[in-house]
């Protein structure tokens, strides 16, 4: 059985960079760029107004001024002819250009107008509101590293920067479900059935990572309906992820299946609770290296698999620069000693208001079926193996989620 760490170098070996594709950003939103970007002009491409008010020479700008009001310019509209002279003063809106030879912006809030003339109410330096040429980014400046991810900000830089197509790796996952026992969201279960919330869950945190879902819905204890779904799963996207059938009861028919299909397992058992089943595999064809990870069943291990084990995978096929959450906090009670597998239990965080160290609140540990507990939680307090007993307030790790 390897340890946590040692599966973790096995995925970092074995999981290579996908190719890389060409998207148009509109579609590029939660993936991963392959490459940097680039600012293709300068940010702004010209001297702004940071305010609404008047442009105009900052030699000009003494409180009790008066100084003649000779046009407007709004931001997308006709640029003043320019350029303005000692002793003017041009009106202005938030973003719009400023005419060649103003150095500064009134706010309006700090004049009064009258008729064609303007006064000012307190001096004025150079460079005030406004923002020169560049003052953010120049044409040639990096602006996003590859293996981040396209959020929203991101976005809003690409399309800053002109870059309406982009190279993203963004990986295509295909979630299957077993089991006779379960049945439909929808449906009232049955003596010895319960509802499929293992496929919702797997879908959402697959979403979260910028992948693609591919649905393969759930499939009972079959071999041939459980080997044609795996083989679908295989050739229709970089990673399968499956979910049940992974531990050594009669009806754990995934390992063998798999190997059959092809599919080297170099990862079979993980020294970690809950998620102990844990598998990964690889298969090389024509269509190149795909990969599975085989999930426990029972919906908190395949929770924790995921995040310590799936995510990592996912990382490395995307080249993903953030992909460990991992962090620490105090413990807010005693934790006794640890055993010989590493212990990922769902934790309550928060920040102390007082001292802005992070709490870490163990929750009630009812067993790896429990998502009532699981939900309430926003991290994994990690307990290593062998880990001695730790009074409240000791440092430990966790994994946020």
């Amino acid at each position: 059985m390897l340890t946590v760490q040692e599966s973790l170098a096995i995925v970092t070996r074995e999981a290579r960079p996908l190719v890389a594709t060409s998207l148009a950003l509109s579609r590029a939103a939660g993936a991963l760029l392959a490459e940097p970007l680039y600012m293709d002009i300068d940010s702004p491409p010209f001297d702004r107004a940071m305010v609404d008010g008047f442009a105009l020479l900052s030699a000009d700008a003494r409180a009790g001024a008066s100084l003649r009001i000779v046009g407007r310019q709004d931001a997308g509209g006709p640029l003043f002819p320019g350029p303005l002279l000692p002793g003017q003063a041009l009106g202005i809106n938030t973003g719009a250009p400023l005419p060649a030879g103003a150095d500064a912006v009134v706010m309006v809030e700090h004049t009064r107008v009258e008729g064609a003339t303007v006064m000012l109410q307190r001096p004025l330096a150079a460079g005030q509101g406004m923002q020169k040429r560049g003052a953010d980014a120049r044409a040639g400046q990096r602006i996003l590293e590859a293996g981040q991810t396209l959020h929203a900000a991101q976005m809003a830089l690409a399309a800053m920067a002109g870059a309406a197509q982009v190279a993203v790796r963004r990986a295509r996952v295909a979630i299957l479900t077993t089991g006779d026992e379960l049945v439909p969201i929808a449906a009232t279960p049955g003596p010895g059935q319960i509802r499929n919330s293992n496929g919702p869950m797997m879908a959402e945190l697959v979403r979260h990572t910028g992948a693609e879902v591919l649905d393969l819905g759930v499939v009972g204890d079959r071999e041939a309906d459980l080997r044609a779904m795996l083989e679908r799963g295989l050739a229709e996207a970089d990673l399968l992820l499956v979910s049940g059938g992974m531990s050594m009861g009669t009806r754990d028919l995934v390992p063998p299946l798999l190997t059959e299909l092809g599919v080297a397992i170099h990862i079979a058992k993980v020294r970690i609770k809950p998620g102990k089943p844990f598998i990964f595999g690889t298969r090389d064809g024509a269509s190149g290296r795909k990969y599975v990870a085989g999930l426990p069943g029972n919906p908190v291990s395949a929770f924790v698999t995921f995040h310590r084990f799936v995510r990592a995978i996912l990382g490395a096929l995307t080249g993903e620069r953030d992909v460990d959450r991992s962090s620490a906090g105090c413990t807010t009670v005693a934790l006794e000693a640890n055993g010989d597998r590493a212990f990922y239990r769902p934790c309550a965080v928060a920040v102390d208001a007082a001292t802005a160290r992070v709490q870490l609140t163990p929750l009630a540990w009812k067993g790896s079926a429990d998502l009532f507990t699981l939900g309430q939680a926003q991290g994994l307090l990690i307990r290593e193996p062998g880990a001695p007993a730790v009074e409240a307030g000791a440092v430990v790790p966790v994994l946020l989620l």
